[in-house]
């Protein structure tokens, strides 16, 4: 598996450690460079449980968050984690590996934890761009679900808009922290 491996073979050499132990339920973190964490979540049990990495025990600190979650063993990308934490039911004497990845990472982090400041680029506004993406999508899927049934109108409606306001904040927080973002804007 080579994002296992990778995960071993990551440039900043921090070894992960077991930063939590109940029950036969084991979890494993370490910072990755790039301000990305690895995250292993390791079940000694005989039956399948759930196992629950919050990023503040793991070390991540609350600044990075949100964070981008990939599955190592399944290759694929989770989404984002806006809660503050990463879950997985584990099978018996299994593990489940993630790689976290901030949404917005401190600017100067790109690359090299050394890397001088700089402006933002097109890069610094996917996840914007995403998110303004997804809006998009949600707001025709809304339309086209109320003009299939009149009745569902406030349902859908409510529902989007309570989506709607969750990523506008989380995007103009990022934004009014982001000193180097005001000063270009």
């Amino acid at each position: 598996n080579e994002e296992i491996i990778a995960l071993n073979q990551d440039p900043l050499g921090v070894q992960g450690y077991k930063r939590s132990s109940e029950d036969g339920k084991e979890v494993w973190a370490g910072p990755l460079s790039n301000n990305e964490f690895a995250v292993v979540l390791f079940n000694r049990g005989d039956t399948p449980a759930e196992i629950v990495a919050y990023f503040d025990e793991i070390g991540i600190d609350k600044k990075l968050t949100p964070m981008f979650v990939r599955d190592l063993w399944k290759h694929e990308d989770l989404g984002v984690a806006h809660s503050g934490f990463v879950k997985a039911t584990v099978d018996s004497h299994d593990v489940a590996a993630f790689r976290l990845k901030p949404v917005f990472p401190p600017r100067g982090l790109r690359g090299s934890e050394h890397a001088p400041s700089s402006a933002p680029t097109s890069r610094d506004f996917q996840p914007i761009n995403a998110v303004i993406q997804d809006l998009s999508s949600a707001m025709m899927a809304t339309q086209q679900e109320e003009d299939k049934n009149e009745n569902i109108r406030p349902f859908v409606t409510l529902a989007y808009a309570q989506s709607l306001d969750g990523k506008i904040a989380m995007i103009k927080e990022k934004l009014d922290d982001d000193e180097d973002f005001k000063q270009t804007s």
